[in-house]
This record gives structure tokens, sequence and C-alpha cells, in this order.
């Protein structure tokens, strides 16, 4: 009888085992390339996972791929997209991983929809020709480095609902020359305007009550008006121990003129998908699933160290 018992358990042991399996297999998330775009999908939403670099010119990301409602964007997937001159981003996606358009240097304008919450790590770092950008008030959070390095910004246009401007935001930002924060904006963090030497006006609002006056404005060398909304003594609470780059500054307290523009909300006619590209040794080591991924990667950061990394083919990259 225990025999028959253990027996009988063991059985059932290994029927559930195998339907585990089944069910996982049926879940698990598979990839596929469609065109430019490498894609993973699962419970019938696609990530785009990595994009061939040779793509160009004005880029509309399909809102559908593999038949399949394109939901997200991961990280690094655009790195390195040189000549793209603009991007379009549709409704139907909702979440950006790190660094997805890092270092796409001619990238001038991007379309931001309001299906968008969250901007995170360096979004867009070192997209060099980036020179204007409406952020829509979905968003709700900017990471840090989000414009670190885009040098050509000159006009921003910021979310009503953000609390913080985060570490090096809009570092070496060169272009910049007047930026308004939106009132809700509590910290200023460390770096956030790190280099900005064409700033000459800010706007800050009376909700600020914390700046790292140690870095936020260093190198901002013509910052010339401050534009406050609260009085004197708040003003005075904040910056008691500030750099010289907001003590020289002429700050006007008070200040009551600030607009906040609401950003368009649009759903962009989708294209025909591009056909796939020739696999060349350079579109396979950079772009194919997980290893496109780790080189990605490993691109990145010798970018930074100004190294020149070896493919899968052994052929260096410059």
């Amino acid at each position: 009888m225990k025999k028959q018992t253990k027996k009988l358990l063991i059985g059932i042991a290994v029927v559930m085992l195998m339907m585990t399996v089944l069910c996982f297999s049926a879940s698990a998330a598979k990839e596929f390339t469609s065109g430019y775009y490498t894609c993973l999908v699962n419970d019938g939403k696609v990530t785009i996972t990595a994009v061939d670099n040779t793509i160009s010119g004005d880029v509309i990301i399909p809102s559908k791929l593999g038949g399949y409602n394109v939901t997200a964007i991961g990280s690094f997937a655009f790195l390195e997209c040189e000549d793209i001159t603009s991007i379009v981003i549709p409704n139907s996606v909702t979440e950006l991983g790190t660094g997805v358009f890092t270092m796409c240097y001619g990238l001038k304008s991007v379309t931001i929809p309001d299906s968008i919450t969250n901007l995170p790590y360096g979004t867009f770092y070192y997209c060099e020709s980036l020179q204007s950008i409406v952020i829509p008030n979905s968003v709700k959070a900017l990471g840090d480095a989000v414009f670190d390095g885009c040098t050509s910004l000159s006009s921003v246009t910021l979310p009503a609902g953000i609390t913080q401007i985060s570490h090096r935001s809009f570092a070496d930002c060169y272009s910049l020359k007047e930026i308004v924060i939106p009132d809700g904006v509590e910290c200023i963090a460390f770096g956030a305007f790190m280099h900005c030497n064409s700033l000459e006006k800010i706007t800050i609002p009376a909700s600020v009550i914390e700046i790292d006056t140690s870095s936020s404005f260093s190198g901002c060398d013509n910052l010339k008006d401050v534009y406050f909304t609260g009085t004197q003594e708040e003003w005075t609470s904040i910056v008691a121990d500030s750099s010289d780059f907001l003590l020289n500054a002429n700050i006007h307290f008070e200040y009551a003129d600030i607009e906040i523009p609401e950003a368009p909300s649009t759903e962009p006619e989708q294209p025909d998908t591009p056909e796939d590209p020739s696999a060349d040794c350079s579109h396979l080591c950079h772009k194919s699933g997980f290893m496109g991924f780790i080189w990605k990667i490993i691109n990145f950061f010798s970018k930074l160290f100004k190294t020149n990394p070896v493919c899968a083919c052994g052929a260096a990259h410059y």
C-alpha cells in the first residue's frame, strides 16, 4: 500500500513538472527580427531590444511589429544609430529602457507621446545634434543624465508633474540659454546644469527647497538672471552656502510669470516596415539578440574610455 501511494505521488509530481515545463514553454518570450528591429514578444506584447545602426533619416517607430503591439523599447536599443535625424515614438509605447537613444549623434528632434511616464537614466545621452524637445506632462520623472552631453540643445519644455531635476540632467548642454523649471519641483540635484556655459536665465519656483549648491550650476559662467517665485527669505534659506555662479546672478524675487506649454498629443501614421538590411558581419555582431545587447554595452563603455572594441569576427571597430 505504501509503495503504491509512493508511486502515485511520484507520478503526480512528474505530471505536474511536465505541465509546468509546457506552460513555461508556451509563455516564454520569443525573439524575431522585422526590418531594422530585433524584437522580443512576451504575452502578446513586443519590446524592441535592438535596432540595426544602418537605419537613417526620419524614423517613425512602428506601433506594431510581427502583428503585435510595440509597448516597450529596451535599454540601449538605438545605441549609436548615428544617421537618424528625427524619431517619432508611437502612443503604443509605455516604457523606455536605460540609455535608449544614447549616442544618436545626428538626432535633431524627438516626438514623445503622452503614453510615456518616465525618461530613465541617459535616455538622450550625448545626442549632440538634438536642438529642442517638448516633454509631455504625462512624464513624472527624469532620470540622471537624461540630456547629458546634448551640446546643441537650446530649447526644453519640462513637464508639470516632475519633482526633481536629477543628477547631471542637463550637464554639458552648451547651447542652453534659458530654462523654466515648473512648479512642483523640490530638488535641483548634483551637477544638474553643470557646464551649461551659455545659460543666462533660469526660472525657479518656490516649491524648490533644495539645491545642490556645490555643483548644480558649476561652470555656468554666463548666468545673469534667476527668477525665483518665492521670497528673498526663502531663497536665502536654499542658497546660503551657494557657489559664486548663483550668488553673482541677479535674483528676481516673487516672480509670477511661469507658464508651462502643453505638449501636443498625436498618434503618427505608421509606415510600412522597412525591409531587412543585409546581414553583414557588423550587423550580426552589433545587433543580434543577446550578444548584440552585450556588444552595445561593451561599445558604450569603450566610447567613454576612448578604446576601440573588437567584434565577434575579430575586426576592430572605430
